[in-house]
């Protein structure tokens, strides 16, 4: 176990995890030229160690490990930046062919990194030593100290110095440093992510849970029922989502509303001539709307995931490839302003965090041509908002239908998968339809065993 905690010190029922939390820095002039040399020499060391590797493996077909340091008298300059960001880089290399090694289909070959399209970014990794001092009185003493320190609104960071922060929130008390990665957006703004490992409670996932509740039932007769709340959420490009309890989203569309804005300064800039400060000058405008746009889109998501995690235990959605859906049926914009796959990516580790869970079922369910009755109607299409069952003559909305499909799916498949776990004597009580504006609602018993 790497950090300051070990295994003798962790009370019974806690575990160590890591946590990150990004904060924005305001370097001086000083401090951002040595944050753009470090992140240069970086791409330099690891274009460097790629090229000897792929060399290496030409001739043998395996790959040798190289370090930064055998390249520092070639290139003196390396000996100017923080080291432990080299040697970061040569982890990252490293774990990218490890990862084409072990699955060479799904990862490529690392590609070097181009001076112009590369990001402006480097990780440096907290190192603690001892420094030998002497008292008034003469006696040598032994202190440890660590080459990031965090003091107030400043962080202390190697080669870089002092780096004014905007802390809108303290670290948890007791947390260990462990890294800080410092990044430049093309808008020139600079954050901090600082990783830090701490001791929390032990969290288990929703099978745990109820793995724990069937254990605890085996002394008793009776099986424990335990009230859980779900709902399935039915994408909806328009919408971004219509969920099972006739909830619709609706999230502003930041692109589209920016979108005017954003043209006229692009427009702008195709008239510049390229290179120039004017030019420069734009193109940072024009990023820093961007940014703007990315920041409203998050933060909707995140108080929109609070909200769901806050009402539901259980959310069911389908695994829809979106990013082929982008690329297709002109659907590209209004896709990519919705960002869904980041929202699910934000409500799955909330609900983690609360001990709920996200369901994913299969692309191919039939949600929306799916009525009632079982009827699989194959004339539905995709423009089709208002349908009339042809066997029922049901007349329901495409959406909201399909939402109550996906949740019945969900719902079939966490039933299989608790049995197939083993898990038996536990009652899960599942309502549904239960938003709190509305009245009325409805329940399932889960059995289980």
């Amino acid at each position: 176990m790497s950090g300051r905690y070990r295994k003798k010190s962790i009370p019974p029922g806690f575990m160590v995890c890591n946590r990150a939390y990004r904060y924005r820095a305001y370097p001086t002039d000083g401090q951002r030229i040595m944050i753009r040399k470090t992140s240069g020499c970086c791409r330099k060391v690891y274009n460097l160690m790629k090229d000897a590797n792929d060399r290496k493996y030409g001739d043998t077909g395996q790959w040798d490990s190289h370090t930064p340091a055998e390249y520092k008298e070639a290139f003196p300059y390396l000996k100017e930046v923080d080291s432990t960001a080299l040697a970061n880089t040569q982890l990252d290399l490293e774990n990218a062919y490890t990862n084409h090694s072990k699955n060479p289909l799904h990862f490529g070959l690392p590609n070097f990194r181009a001076k112009h399209f590369s990001k402006v970014s480097y990780t440096s990794s907290a190192v603690r030593y001892k420094v030998k001092n002497k008292d008034d009185k003469g006696n040598e003493t032994i202190s440890e100290k660590a080459n990031i320190e965090l003091s107030g609104n400043y962080l202390r960071l190697q080669k870089l110095g002092w780096l004014k922060l905007r802390m809108h929130r303290q670290l948890p008390q007791g947390a260990a440093i462990k890294s800080v990665t410092i990044t430049e957006e093309s808008s020139g703004a600079v954050y901090v992510s600082i990783l830090v490992e701490m001791i929390e409670k032990e969290k288990k996932d929703f099978y745990g849970r109820i793995d724990d509740m069937a254990e605890s039932a085996k002394t008793k007769k009776t099986k424990p029922v335990r009230v859980l709340r779900a709902v399935g959420l039915d994408y909806s490009s328009p919408h971004f989502y219509v969920a099972s309890d006739g909830y619709i989203a609706d999230m502003p569309h930041w692109y589209r509303i920016s979108e005017n804005r954003l043209s006229q300064l692009q427009s702008k800039l195709s008239k510049k001539v390229k290179g120039s400060k004017n030019y420069q000058k734009l193109k940072r405008k024009i990023a820093k709307l961007q940014e703007h746009i990315k920041a409203q889109r998050r933060d909707w998501q995140e108080k929109e995931a609070t909200r769901l995690v806050s009402f539901y235990d259980i959310v069911c959605v389908e695994d829809i490839n979106y990013q082929g859906m982008a690329q297709s049926l002109k659907l590209g914009k209004s896709t990519n302003d919705n960002a869904f796959g980041q929202f699910l990516s934000i409500l799955e580790r909330k609900l983690f965090d609360k001990g709920g869970i996200l369901i994913r079922i299969g692309k191919w369910e039939p949600t929306t041509k799916l009525c009632k009755c079982g009827y699989v109607n194959p004339d539905v299409k995709l423009g089709m908002n208002m349908i009339v069952c042809p066997v029922c003559h049901r007349t329901y909305d495409r959406d909201r239908n399909a939402s109550d499909n996906i949740l019945n799916a969900g719902l079939k498949i966490l039933h299989e998968t608790l049995r197939n776990r083993g898990t038996r004597g536990v009652r899960l009580l599942i309502v549904r339809d239960n938003y709190p504006d509305q009245s009325t609602g409805s329940s399932l018993l889960l059995d289980v065993g």
